[in-house]
Order: structure tokens, then C-alpha cells, then sequence
């Protein structure tokens, strides 16, 4: 980089290791929410469905969230840590839009005469993506 020179090289990637904590960060406080949901509607470990009384935060939940992540960044490489979550992501995504066509099933079962979810290019567009992701976590 010729701009600011060889500084930038080491202006840059602290502004990498500082998004990467920041998106960590969130990624941990936002994925402690799903247990923490599942263990109030009575499908996870109850523990984890706790709030703290002064922060109103699900504690247990954030610090098993956060040491399942301490635990996976030292288990192997970035490069293995990545491909593993992009794999698992995938998996979720195609998933997901598969079940665009049970919600679109759901619809047709209660006689509304519009859908109530409606999804652009159904059901060409969810089709394409399902298979493509299939095809991506194949890969």
C-alpha cells in the first residue's frame, strides 16, 4: 500500500483484529439467544433459559456460548474454524428456505385467499437456492 506506506499494512490489520472482535462479539451475545429461547419454551437444558437480576442478561447462556467459541478457536486453524462454519451455515440456509414451502402449505390449509407468506419467484427462486446450497455443502 502506497498511500501511507508501510504503516498501512499494520494500520490495516489492526482494523482487521478490531472488526473480527467486534463480529465476534456480537456473534456470541446473538447466538446465546437461541439456547437461552429454546430453554424457556421447555426444549434445552433449563439452566440456560436464566436471566441475571440486576442486567436481565441470560449469563449462563452467554458463558457457555462463549467458551463453545474459546473452545472451537483453539481446536484447529482459522482456515479449518471458517470452513467449518460456512459448512454448518449452509446446511441452515437451505433449511430455512426449505421451509418456505411448508409455511406456503400451511397458508393454502387455512383457506386464505392471499398467502400470508409470500416469497419472491415461489417456487422457482426457493428451489434454485435449496439446490444450489445442496450443491455448495456437497462441494
Amino acid at each position: 500500500m502506497t498511500f501511507l506506506g508501510p504503516i498501512s499494512v499494520k494500520l490495516l490489520a489492526v482494523a482487521f483484529v478490531i472488526s473480527a472482535i467486534g463480529a465476534m462479539n456480537g456473534q456470541i451475545l446473538a447466538g446465546a439467544r437461541v439456547p437461552f429461547a429454546m430453554a424457556r419454551s421447555g426444549l434445552f437444558f433449563s439452566a440456560l433459559g436464566k436471566v441475571s437480576n440486576r442486567a436481565q442478561v441470560p449469563v449462563v447462556s452467554v458463558i457457555v456460548q462463549s467458551s463453545i467459541a474459546c473452545l472451537l478457536a483453539l481446536s484447529g486453524t482459522f482456515d479449518q474454524l471458517t470452513d467449518s462454519v460456512v459448512f454448518a451455515s449452509w446446511i441452515f440456509y437451505g433449511a430455512t428456505t426449505a421451509a418456505v414451502f411448508k409455511f406456503r402449505k400451511m397458508d393454502k390449509k387455512s383457506n386464505s385467499p392471499a398467502p400470508k407468506f409470500s416469497t419472491p419467484g415461489y417456487p422457482v427462486v426457493p428451489a434454485l437456492f435449496i439446490v444450489l446450497a445442496a450443491l455448495l455443502v456437497g462441494n
